[in-house]
């Protein structure tokens, strides 16, 4: 308790009020709102329930916070990890890394990386089973969400300053900047 004989919780619920959103997600069954904001000089991922109760096994009384106040959240989605049924958050860096975040957990269960420092600009999960994003030098990358391995790295010439990604089908992309690209990758 502090000398305004507030807890630890309630300073937290004061400072989530107080610090604006960066960016936000809804899970796929609108159930979780998962939501980066920022504390001081560094983002804080937080999931909260969309209605408490207070069996809620999701309430999210920590938060996870970027190491460094120069990592920046780009984009969040949910996926379910095919391989045992986990909820997750994939976390797109500036730094060309996508972490897997487990709000059960509220730890970052895999990282994910590039091999390069350009910022993820977007990701899109297609089917549960591969990871799509791209990347600040309009570099296309693939994933396997089994293994975590990288797929597939692409640049197409006219292409270029991405922004946006969607999956249409395993071989069709749809890619945005201030043009739209319909992409076959066979």
């Amino acid at each position: 308790m502090d000398k305004q004989g507030r807890t630890n919780k309630e300073d937290m619920s004061i400072a989530a009020a107080v610090n604006p959103v960066i960016l936000s997600s809804y899970d796929p069954r609108g159930q979780y709102l998962c939501y980066v904001s920022t504390a001081l000089d560094k983002q804080r991922i937080s999931v909260e329930p969309v209605s408490k109760t207070q069996n809620d096994s999701f309430l999210n009384e920590n938060s996870l916070f970027l190491d460094s106040s120069s990592l920046k959240v780009t984009s969040l989605k949910w996926s379910f990890l095919s391989s045992n049924e986990t909820l997750c958050v994939f976390i797109a860096l500036n730094n060309g890394e996508i972490w897997l975040y487990s709000p059960l957990a509220n730890e970052v269960i895999i990282k994910i990386n590039t091999g390069n420092s350009y910022e993820i600009k977007d990701l899109c999960i297609f089917e549960n089973k591969h990871l799509w994003c791209i990347d600040s030098n309009d570099y296309i990358y693939q994933f396997n969400l089994t293994d975590f391995q990288l797929i597939t790295k692409l640049k197409l010439d006219e292409c270029v300053q991405l922004s946006k990604i969607v999956v249409l089908s395993e071989t069709k992309l749809l890619l945005a900047s201030h043009q739209i690209f319909l992409i076959d990758i066979t």
